[in-house]
């Protein structure tokens, strides 16, 4: 999934209505990232995510 379809998706369905940092796109990539790494928790997915940047 690209950006424009998430955002082209996002817009559809009202989905980003009251969004301002954290949009669509990104928690489509965040929620990816987890499930392919298996993370049980939040923490492990901060943990992960902070040792990537």
């Amino acid at each position: 999934m690209t950006k424009k379809t998430s955002k082209k998706i996002a817009v559809k369905h009202g989905a980003e209505r009251y969004v301002k940092k954290f949009t669509t796109y990104n928690h489509v990539v965040v929620m990816l990232f987890t499930a392919l790494l298996g993370y049980n928790s939040i923490r492990e997915v901060i943990l992960g995510l902070l040792a990537c940047t």
